[in-house]
């Protein structure tokens, strides 16, 4: 489970670009909870009575390098009319903030304990990432079981010898067809880098008979960190 941080109404500064907040607690506050929990002794539990956003965010930021995939998950109980989204805040090399809400995932309010999950592709120009809980109005949000985990690198399955991009003046001999070699093995990772983060489907009789090839993509998809032994 994150640390707790504050409850926050915000709002962006034109002047630096970033943003400032203001922490208030007549309109949010972060409990420990121990009863109303999924698992273990203790849950957070994020009150908001304001109309404005809010953010729970993790203590510490984690290290990354673009084309790192992750995958992040959460349990969480929504309750009021508000809204909670999983993400993570994005950061450059110079601790400037690239994006507040990378891979946001929206949290359903319904009676129970639901797991929120969401996939990313770190991208260019991303230093660090910071996973986070944000949402807007009037809510009860409780939340356990927060995990963070890499899936692998898409330069790793490049390999070395996989150029960016290939042009027909750069094929080897071989001319068009080595091109179309080389595209074909680039269109190979991008579905195999979608299909390692998709969840199985039921296939229809149709579809059984008649399979039709996967065209995935891997432009968007950060649970639990890897283990530190």
């Amino acid at each position: 489970m994150p640390a707790p941080s504050r409850t926050e109404d915000s709002r962006r500064d034109s002047t630096t670009g970033g943003r400032s907040s203001r922490a208030s607690p007549r309109t949010g506050r972060v409990t420990i909870e121990h009863k109303d929990v999924h698992s273990g002794q203790a849950a957070a539990r994020i009150e908001y009575t304001g109309q404005k956003d809010w953010s729970f965010d993790s203590a510490e930021r984690l290290a990354v390098v673009a084309g790192d995939v992750f995958a992040l998950q959460a349990w969480l109980k929504v309750e009021g009319a508000g809204r909670a989204n999983l993400c993570v805040s994005t950061w450059d090399n110079h601790q400037q903030v690239v994006s507040w809400s990378w891979g946001a995932q929206s949290a359903r309010t319904e009676t129970g304990w639901q797991l929120v999950r969401c996939r990313f592709v770190v991208p260019d120009g991303v230093g660090q990432i910071q996973p986070r809980l944000t949402g807007n109005g009037a809510v009860v949000v409780w939340a356990d079981d927060f995990s963070l985990e890499k899936k692998f690198n898409l330069a790793a399955l490049r390999g070395s010898d996989f150029p960016a991009s290939v042009t027909r003046a750069q094929c080897r001999p071989g001319g068009v067809a080595e091109h179309r070699r080389w595209h074909a093995r680039g269109r190979g990772l991008a579905r195999e880098a979608a299909m390692a983060s998709a969840k199985p489907r039921p296939r229809s009789g149709a579809e059984r008979k008649s399979p039709r090839p996967v065209t995935g993509s891997t432009s968007s998809f950060i649970t639990r960190p890897p283990d530190s032994t």
